[in-house]
């Protein structure tokens, strides 16, 4: 049943996800009549409704995971009386039936594209769509670690940066790797500018979102892994203080599973760093330079992005695996040396 719940939760994690990212990327590259680009609008949008039917029956999944969990009993899960009860009597019943409502309007909403657009333009769409997955992702925070950690208000706030951050980053890493592999094959140039401009942009917020994803985490780990809120050292014992907080923050990172799945997070990260400063600081550059092909110069680029999407795919799955732990500050710690 706990492999079934991570898997579930990664498949809702990597949907929900890409949702924002697809979006956000919508919205920085703008509209474009080249045949590449127009393509990958289409391809985009149709892989948005697929993650949207994903997110709906992962939630579904996980619903009934959870009434199994919290009766004790697996055969709870195929009673609807047993459902009925925590979706009417817990928090997390009534963060599940909002966030499953955002993601049928989502549904709704793609469905519906060609209106809406006709009706409001591309950009209001595109637009639409993002603040509906925002919505989607940001509400988990509400039933997550973060609502049964004090300071509540400091946890669920980390915890909507982390998501929110994540999304428009690593969630717009898919929609990028298949817009550059159809820059790497087109033989239009105005449609290869396209793409590249939209790399550009999403380098930016990129940037910008690792930054907070780094702060964020930062804050999210002290919290679960029961590092002191106050300094322990007093006004006069700054020294020993610190060393309290290091003793304090990396006993439980050594000592729980929490905090091994929280560590296996940090190294691929920094991993997928290496592979992204070498997009931004060595092959960006080159395009538009005369003195190399335009088409080798994606080609190269496409084949880093898509190792950074592998990689962070194996982040979520860890990810998913953290949502699924005890936090450190609430079990027990085994030292392993």
């Amino acid at each position: 049943m706990e492999l079934a719940g991570i898997a579930l939760r990664w498949l809702q994690l990597a949907a929900g996800l890409g949702l924002i990212g697809s979006a956000g990327l919508l919205l920085l590259a703008g509209p474009c009549a080249a045949a590449a680009a127009v393509r990958w609008r289409h391809v985009v949008v149709v892989a948005a409704r697929a993650a949207t039917v994903l997110l709906l029956f992962a939630g579904l999944g996980l619903l009934l995971l959870q009434t199994a969990s919290v009766t004790g009993r697996p055969e709870s899960a195929l009673r609807w009386a047993e459902v009925s009860r925590l979706l009417d009597n817990t928090r997390y019943g009534t963060v599940w039936q909002a966030r499953q409502g955002v993601a049928l309007v989502m549904l709704i909403l793609l469905a519906s594209r060609r209106r809406v657009v006709a009706w409001s333009g591309e950009r209001a769409f595109d637009a639409l769509l993002l603040g509906a997955a925002l919505a989607h992702a940001g509400a988990a925070a509400w039933v997550g670690h973060g609502a049964g950690t004090d300071p509540i208000w400091l946890a669920i706030g980390g915890h909507l940066v982390h998501m929110l951050a994540a999304g428009l980053w690593a969630g717009g890493l898919p929609a990028l790797a298949y817009g550059l592999v159809l820059a790497a094959r087109t033989e239009d140039a105005v449609g290869r500018a396209h793409f590249a401009a939209m790399l550009r942009r999403f380098s930016v917020v990129a940037t910008a979102s690792v930054l907070l994803l780094v702060v964020s985490g930062a804050l999210i780990g002290y919290l679960q892994l029961g590092a002191p809120q106050q300094w322990p050292g007093g006004a006069d014992g700054w020294l020993a203080g610190l060393f309290t907080v290091i003793e304090r923050t990396a006993a439980p990172l050594l000592s729980s599973g929490y905090g091994w799945l929280v560590l296996g997070k940090m190294a691929l990260l920094m991993a997928v760093l290496v592979v992204a400063a070498r997009v931004r600081w060595i092959w960006m550059p080159r395009m538009g330079d005369a003195t190399f092909d335009a088409r080798w110069v994606v080609a190269g680029t496409s084949r880093l992005v898509r190792i950074e999407l592998a990689i962070v795919a194996i982040i979520l799955l860890l990810a998913a695996a953290v949502s699924r732990t005890l936090p450190a500050a609430h079990d027990q710690w085994v030292w392993p040396f």
